[in-house]
């Protein structure tokens, strides 16, 4: 209990200076003093979060009372802080205020620091993406618009924000490859009569359309999408699947998923790696999971378990009273020995055959990741938030770190746990720490809320709120490479 009280502390995020260099208090940030690096946290509001954080008051106050359009507010800004002040009339308070505004918009569509670090690459319209060709920038990232490249201008990469969109007019063959034209995460509509060619295998895998007439399947973390565009047939039609991707094994050429729009009865598909043999197994399906060649479902019209073995395509119905389901669907999981799930905040486990259920917590808030026999999940109370891990053979359980504000979202990769945390104004960061609890470190700081986290392939994603307020507005997909932390 002492060490959970001692770490019920609210995690505040660094300033990066030059070099790369961390400072967390105000003797650091005089030693590293960068100017140019203070005026750009001063126009985004964050240097008054941390001097705020650390009640750094006195400063805070004399920050907040500087007029930037004052012809000394650089020098004020450095008597605060107690440097020495030396001239600088490169660096424009004007222009960093007018990009501090175009990191905003970039915000709205997504949190990946690469991109964000980039900002000045990123063409919102077709003009600024003229004026970006005119000085030959590449790579150039196309947010959320509908932009035409010029097939003329060669040796272009484009990168898309928050699926745009580029037009291709030509009534010849293109071969992209040859004029070194890489076009990534955009859908491209092809209005001319001429083959857009040249688009490889990898480049198809991180785009969310296919211009030609071949299978398409892109394999992400949320989606699993068959066929955008399988030909040129204006009424072929599309088949969405919305769920992770599981491979284990001798089952890797087996790909399981839910597809269908209504979020709470899919049907659940198997198909081959390449989109192909594709059956269905059930319908009514909100959830399933699979460990190997097993798969266990829940169906909402009779709101029972099931289980199916992709070798033999039997399904057995498992006797299993689930909880109650009037108001709550379960989330199930799956492991070596143990099926799991989650309903109203009580986690439960039976074994393949549902001959026995027990419960194994009661206080869950619905969020679970399962490394080999051990289960994690948050618990949440008035005052504090904390991950804690549950040994599933024998029940004993015991918190790993515990927070007073909240903690919206985490997983387990490569014997670390990531998080995020935050609450006050929806302003929240991302932490990396060992599976006791100990060595956090920031990843990310001063997002908005973040709603889920996984990792794969040496990245982290998380999905923040396309509109601060606006729940309904849908998610912003961020990628944090894990090689560069």
């Amino acid at each position: 209990m002492e060490r959970m009280r001692t770490m019920a502390k609210k995690i505040k995020f660094p300033l990066e200076m030059e070099n790369g260099v961390m400072v967390r208090t105000l003797e650091q940030l005089k030693d590293d003093f960068s100017l140019e690096k203070v005026l750009n946290y001063y126009a985004s509001g964050k240097l008054i979060t941390w001097l705020n954080d650390r009640y750094y008051e006195d400063e805070a106050m004399q920050v907040e009372k500087l007029n930037s359009s004052s012809a000394d507010f650089k020098q004020k800004l450095c008597e605060i802080f107690d440097v020495e002040y030396i001239a600088d009339d490169e660096i424009d308070m004007e222009i960093l205020e007018q990009r501090n505004i175009k990191i905003s918009k970039l915000k709205q569509f997504t949190e990946d620091e690469s991109i964000i670090k980039n900002v000045d690459s990123v063409a919102f319209n077709q003009e600024e993406l003229a004026d970006l060709l005119d000085e030959d920038i590449t790579p150039i990232y196309l947010c959320s618009e509908e932009f035409t490249i010029p097939i003329s201008k060669e040796n272009v990469t484009y990168i898309g924000v928050n699926n745009p969109i580029i037009n291709i007019n030509s009534q010849e063959d293109i071969d992209l490859r040859k004029k070194n034209i890489t076009i990534s995460n955009i859908k491209i509509k092809n209005k001319g009569k001429g083959k857009i060619l040249g688009v490889s295998i990898k480049e198809e895998e991180n785009n969310n359309n296919v211009v030609n007439d071949h299978n398409y399947l892109d394999s992400t973390l949320v989606r699993l999408n068959y066929g955008d565009n399988k030909n040129s047939d204006e009424n072929s039609k599309d088949d969405e699947i919305n769920e992770k991707i599981v491979r284990n094994n001798s089952f890797d050429n087996i790909l399981i998923g839910l597809s269908g729009d209504n979020q709470l009865a899919r049907d659940l598909i198997q198909s081959d790696v390449d989109g192909k043999n594709k059956k269905k197994i059930a319908e009514s399906v909100s959830t399933f999971a699979r460990y190997e060649g097993t798969v266990f479902y829940y169906t909402n019209y009779d709101r029972k378990i099931y289980k199916y073995d992709i070798e033999t395509s039997k399904t057995q119905l498992l006797n299993i009273d689930i909880g109650n389901t009037t108001f709550h669907s379960p989330h199930l999981y799956a492991t070596k020995s143990f099926i799991i799930w989650e309903i109203g905040g009580n986690i439960y486990r039976a074994d393949y055959d549902g001959d026995f259920k027990e419960e194994i917590s009661g206080d869950s808030s619905g969020k679970i990741r399962i490394k080999d026999h051990l289960l994690y999940s948050i618990s949440q109370s008035r005052l504090e938030t904390s991950i804690y891990k549950v040994d599933l053979n024998t029940k004993r359980r015991s918190t790993i770190l515990c927070v007073r504000d909240d903690i919206s979202a985490f997983d387990i990769y490569n014997n670390k746990i990531y998080f995020a945390e935050g609450g006050q104004c929806d302003i929240y960061c991302i932490y990396e720490c060992d599976l006791d609890g100990g060595s956090i470190r920031t990843l990310k700081d001063h997002i908005s809320i973040v709603k889920e986290i996984k990792c794969e392939f040496n990245n982290l994603t998380y999905f923040t709120n396309k509109e601060k307020w606006n729940f309904f507005a849908g998610y912003i997909e961020n990628t944090i490479s894990l090689d560069n932390v």
